[in-house]
């Protein structure tokens, strides 16, 4: 995702399922980047990630919605965080 070159205008709509909650920690920067390169003011990003709130053993990284609202809330408005919950059979 830190690779994409840059579009030729930006998207209006960016759907994230597994990216940020995986690289946030470890490449918070060049997050923060990609995502002003693909985003302009209006874009609606709409991002799935691990939830701290939920009880498992494993499964993917999760955060708090104060986390999220932290590291997003200079790139967007947040409109509305909801709880979700990952179905893993295991």
């Amino acid at each position: 995702m830190t690779q994409l070159p840059p579009p030729d205008e930006p998207f209006p709509f960016v759907f994230d399922r597994a990216c940020f909650h995986c690289i946030r920690r470890d490449i918070p920067t060049e997050l923060q980047a990609t995502l002003r390169n693909v985003s302009a003011t209006g874009t609606r990003y709409l991002v799935l990630t691990g939830n701290a709130n939920e009880q498992r053993d494993h499964g993917p990284p999760s955060l708090t919605e104060d986390e999220l609202r932290s590291e997003l809330d200079e790139l967007f408005d947040i409109e509305f965080v909801r709880e979700f919950h990952f179905e893993d059979p295991g």
